[in-house]
C-alpha cells in the first residue's frame, strides 16, 4: 500500500512539476515552483482528455482504456524526465531556496484534506458510484452507476443524464487510477483523493494572493484567512456541490469553478503585458485550458473560450487606447 501511495505522489506531483518547469523554462515565464506545478497539472489534464477521447466515444472497457492511458503516460514520462534532466545544470545555477514555501503549502494541504476526510460528502455528488461502477464492470459510461441498468435497457431521460457523465469523463481518470492501483474506490475517492487534490487548490489562492499584495506577507494571510473562510462556510451550509469544496474536492465541476477558472483568470492578468510577446504560449494555453476545463465540466471549454476572447479584446482595446492616447501626445 505505501509503494501505491508513494507512486501516486509522485505521479500527483512531481512528474506535473517537472513538465511545468520545461514549459516555463521554454516559454520563459518565471521560475516559480507554483507555476510550474500548476502549469503542468493543467497540460496533463489536456492530454488525458485527449487520450480518453477515442475510448469513450468508441465505448471501450476501462481495462483497455487503462492500458492505453499508461501507454502514453509512460511516453508522457520518459519525455519529461529526460527534459528536465537537460535542463537540471541551469536550476543548480540558481539560488532559490523554495522549501519554506513547500512546507507552507503541504502543512495547509494536508490539514483542509484532512477536514475533506472527516466531514460527510456531498449527497448530489456520484463520484464514487461512478468510479465503483467502471471498475467492477470493466466499462466506462455503458451502465448507469445509480441503478445498474445497461444503456441499452435506460429510457431516453436516463441515457442522457449519463451522457452528461461521458461530455466531462473526469472520472474516467480516477477509473484509471483505481484499475491501476487496485484501490478500493471508495477509499481512493474520499480518502487519498483530497490530498492529492488540495494542493492545487491551495497554490492557485496562494499565486492569487501573491499576485493581488505582490511582497505584503500580512495581506497575502489575510486574504487566504478570507478565502478559506468563506469556502468553510460550505460546512455550515447546504451549498450546491460546485461550491462545496471539502465535501467533494475531487467533482469536476467543484474543479473547474474552483480551481481551474480562477488559474486561468489568474495567468491571463500575468500576461497582460507580455501577451504580443508570448502569443505562442497564450494560444497554447488556452488550448489546454479548454481541454482540461472540458474533462471536468461538461460547458467548461465554452466557458474557457468566453473568458479568453473577453481577455483578448480587453487587452487589445487597451493597447490600442493607450496607443492612441501616444500618438496624440506626440
Amino acid at each position: 500500500m505505501m509503494i501505491k501511495l508513494v507512486i501516486l505522489l509522485v505521479v500527483a506531483f512531481v512528474l506535473p512539476t517537472f513538465l511545468g518547469k520545461i514549459i516555463t523554462e521554454i516559454a520563459g515565464i518565471g521560475n516559480e515552483y507554483k507555476t510550474s506545478y500548476l502549469l503542468g497539472i493543467i497540460t496533463f489534464l489536456a492530454l488525458f482528455y485527449l487520450w480518453i477521447q477515442p475510448d469513450v466515444k468508441n465505448m471501450q472497457s476501462l481495462s483497455d482504456t487503462a492500458h492505453h492511458v499508461m501507454k502514453c503516460f509512460e511516453v508522457l514520462a520518459a519525455i519529461t524526465i529526460v527534459g528536465f534532466l537537460v535542463l537540471v545544470n541551469k536550476y543548480k545555477k540558481k539560488k532559490h531556496v523554495i522549501w519554506k514555501e513547500i512546507l507552507i503549502v503541504c502543512v495547509v494541504s494536508f490539514l483542509l484534506a484532512g477536514v475533506s476526510v472527516c466531514v460527510k460528502p456531498n449527497v448530489a455528488d456520484y463520484t464514487k458510484e461512478m468510479v465503483n461502477t467502471m471498475y467492477m464492470q470493466d466499462t466506462l459510461f455503458n451502465v448507469d452507476p445509480l441503478t445498474g441498468k445497461e444503456l441499452a435497457d435506460l429510457d431516453a431521460e436516463e441515457q442522457d443524464y449519463l451522457q452528461e457523465f461521458a461530455e466531462s469523463p473526469f472520472s474516467v481518470l480516477y477509473a484509471v487510477m483505481v484499475f491501476q492501483t487496485k484501490i478500493i474506490p471508495a477509499k481512493l475517492v474520499s480518502i487519498i483523493l483530497p490530498f492529492l487534490i488540495f494542493p492545487f487548490y491551495v497554490c492557485i489562492y496562494l499565486s492569487w494572493g501573491e499576485y493581488l499584495f505582490q511582497t505584503d506577507k500580512g495581506k497575502q494571510i489575510f486574504f487566504e484567512i478570507v478565502v478559506w473562510g468563506l469556502l468553510v462556510m460550505g460546512l455550515l451550509q447546504k451549498w450546491d456541490k460546485i461550491f462545496d469544496i471539502f465535501g467533494n474536492p475531487w467533482n469536476g465541476e467543484t474543479l473547474f469553478f474552483l480551481g481551474i477558472l480562477p488559474y486561468s483568470v489568474l495567468t491571463f492578468l500575468k500576461m497582460e503585458d507580455c501577451i504580443v510577446e508570448k502569443k505562442y504560449f497564450c494560444v497554447l494555453f488556452i488550448i489546454a485550458n479548454c481541454f482540461s476545463a472540458k474533462l471536468m465540466y461538461q460547458y467548461g471549454i465554452f466557458v474557457e473560450l468566453f473568458v479568453s476572447i473577453v481577455f483578448l479584446i480587453i487587452v487589445f482595446l487597451r493597447r490600442w487606447y493607450h496607443n492612441g492616447n501616444s500618438y496624440t501626445t506626440a
